[in-house]
């Protein structure tokens, strides 16, 4: 695989946990205590006692667990991650709300996508084989 088409592959996957994101909370669904979005709560959303079960996604989880793990290294990142795929609202207001500026922002959202793609390349070798 080239440099290309894995960045566009984890963008693909990136934007596809982000719409399985948005659809559980549309759904009113809760997030369980192991979700990438309940550990880093940067979006004060209530999670209730109901689980993932009826939007179950392997992909769009395999992408959690790596976003759980990037928490553990480096919480701005994944927050970072987290506002990029999941928030609607402007870049703008994005910043704000980690209080980035903009360069800085690029840069943590690009370290933050090599973690991830790692991650999913490990997965893929480890299928493979």
């Amino acid at each position: 695989m080239s440099k290309s088409s894995i960045d566009l592959y984890v963008e693909k996957r990136l934007r596809m946990w982000g719409t399985w994101v948005e659809k559980c909370i549309t759904s009113g669904l809760g997030f369980p205590s192991s979700s990438a979005f309940t550990k880093i709560n940067i979006h004060n959303i209530q999670k209730s006692s109901t689980s993932l079960i009826n939007h179950p996604d392997e992909e769009a989880e395999e992408i959690d667990r790596a976003i759980v793990s990037l928490n553990q290294y480096k919480p701005i990142l994944a927050k970072v991650i987290i506002l990029r795929y999941t928030e609607g609202k402007g870049l703008r207001d994005k910043l704000k709300k980690i209080n980035l500026q903009y360069e800085t922002y690029k840069k943590y959202l690009q370290i933050a996508k090599s973690w991830i793609s790692g991650i999913l390349i490990h997965s893929l070798d480890s299928k493979t084989f």
